[in-house]
């Protein structure tokens, strides 16, 4: 019998895409993992960003940027005094100390310690896995460039691209594996690894904040 991604043949990257979360993408992750389309990061928009279901994430609700760097600044530290986070982080004194954090001590990701201390509590952002793809139909060096830009916020990273357009790319395989970027190429909704990816385990203050406002969008009520 052949299949809807056999029958009708993807003319657009919308339709590439459309194709990956139907089909393409769970079949190749398993069901473990929650998709979420177009997540913007920074001047750059992820088709797709899947998130491991893992275990319950202390992550109630989005995070702001000065939340998201701060955080990002104490898993690096693990524990520094206040006034000093405030000045890793550009902010001004006492802006800490006076609620900007608040939602973190509520949420129960850092803690107060003693002298003005302060470190993180709670390591289930490590415990999710990220994955994020970008798709195209040829643009394969574009395609590149943004994923390249996913590796601050995600664990793994890959182009997706149709069978035609992957045989070009996968001729420049150096230049993916320099970025630490996978290949995927799509043939009939089954995606073949053709480069694979390495595994990011360095990430940007990005990787709080994304996830933070893909793990609080799972959580909301349909």
């Amino acid at each position: 019998m052949t299949s809807h991604s056999e029958s009708v043949r993807i003319q657009s990257e919308r339709m590439l895409v459309q194709s990956l979360v139907n089909e393409s993408v769970p079949a190749f992750l398993g069901n473990a993992y929650r998709l979420h389309l177009e997540i913007a990061v920074g001047r750059s928009v992820a088709d797709i960003v899947a998130v491991s279901a893992g275990r319950t994430s202390a992550m109630l609700r989005p995070l702001t940027i000065t939340q998201s760097v701060a955080l990002s600044h104490l898993r690096q530290r693990f524990s520094t005094r206040v006034d000093v986070l405030e000045k890793l982080c550009g902010e001004e004194r006492y802006s800490f100390r006076l609620g900007a954090l608040d939602p973190l001590y509520e949420m129960g990701l850092i803690r107060r310690g003693k002298g003005g201390s302060v470190s993180i509590a709670s390591k289930s952002a490590a415990s999710q896995m990220v994955v994020a793809f970008e798709a195209k139909m040829h643009r394969w060096t574009t395609a590149l460039q943004q994923a390249a830009s996913y590796t601050k916020f995600a664990d793994l990273v890959y182009v997706v691209l149709p069978s035609e357009a992957a045989q070009i790319a996968i001729r420049h395989a150096d230049k993916f594996f320099a970025h630490r970027v996978g290949l995927l190429v799509e043939n009939r909704g089954v995606l073949h690894e053709a480069v694979g990816p390495s595994r990011i385990r360095q990430h940007s203050w990005q990787r709080d904040f994304v996830l933070s406002r893909l793990l609080s969008a799972s959580a909301a009520p349909k």
